[in-house]
């Protein structure tokens, strides 16, 4: 990891929540922009006073584009602290994206990504498709991970359910890869709703949010205002969202709107993050 945990909830600071903020308002208006006025080249020019406003519009594009990517990339001020949380699950999982390799460690901050970790579920009996080959789409269920359960990471009161969007087939291939890169960018582009799909949002005790995303569609056994405890099950894994396939999306968090909140590092009670690759063993809860 790459920040010191304590038990004791710090707030990030100012400079941070204005960066999470616009971020989402800079990235919504860069991707149009540059499109549009690169559509507008190909129609043929009435005069002089039309190309400056093409050169102009081509120009705004480009500014808008590397302010959008310093702040997705870049763009992260003071780190709050967190307590550890209980496992969000149980069995074998292998993490595919994790804080204890890179941070951010999904390569943005945008919607408090910084410290998130994506897990995916191979169990000795059951060996999960890995990515790669020239291959159909695979239903969710022909997953480990899909339907697993999906636990509290402490004692909270749930803040955000949803629950309705549908579980699509597999996107992990490299012949599906630029289907997966064209619904990313529009996902992108329409917000954190379309990219989390399902999500549990819990307040917890200790302070900060805990996120899970991708969630199966159904599978909420709670709902807003509920108080939970560590361990309780909150759903089950899904492939809904901006997913390749069905994983667990887990993250920590200051304020309970992914849209403008800022990433908290994580970390687990009684087992390390594994790094990319690694692989924790979870007991089910007592």
């Amino acid at each position: 990891m790459t920040a010191v945990m304590t038990s004791v909830y710090r707030a990030p600071g100012r400079g941070a929540r204005v960066l999470a903020r616009i971020r989402g308002p800079v990235v919504a208006v860069a991707v149009p922009t540059v499109v549009l006025s690169a559509l507008w080249r190909l129609f043929p020019s009435s005069g002089i006073v039309e190309d400056r406003l093409r050169d102009l519009a081509s120009l705004l594009g480009l500014v808008l584009i590397v302010i959008a990517v310093i702040l997705i990339r870049f763009g992260i001020g003071r780190p709050g602290h967190t307590a550890p949380i209980a496992p969000p699950s149980q069995g074998t999982w292998t993490a595919i994206r994790s804080p204890a390799t890179r941070v951010p460690s999904h390569g943005t901050h945008e919607f408090a990504q910084t410290w998130a970790i994506d897990l995916v579920h191979t169990p000795d009996d059951r060996p999960s498709p890995a990515f790669g080959g020239i291959r159909r789409s695979m239903a969710p269920e022909e997953f480990p991970s899909f339907g697993m359960p999906v636990y509290a990471g402490g004692a909270g009161q749930v803040v955000a359910v949803r629950d309705d969007a549908p579980d699509h087939r597999s996107r992990n291939s490299w012949s599906l890869l630029p289907l997966f890169a064209i619904e990313s960018l529009v996902r992108g582009i329409l917000g954190a709703r379309f990219v989390f799909g399902n999500v549990v949002v819990i307040h917890l005790d200790a302070g900060g949010y805990q996120v899970v995303a991708h969630l199966q569609r159904g599978s909420a056994v709670v709902a807003v205002g509920q108080s939970v405890a560590a361990g309780e099950r909150i759903a089950a894994c899904g492939n809904s969202g901006n997913s390749t396939e069905p994983h667990l999306h887990l993250q920590l968090q200051d304020d309970a709107d992914v849209s403008r909140a800022v990433g908290l590092p994580l970390a687990f009670a009684g087992s390390p993050v594994p790094a990319r690759g690694e692989s924790v063993d979870w007991p089910a809860p007592a």
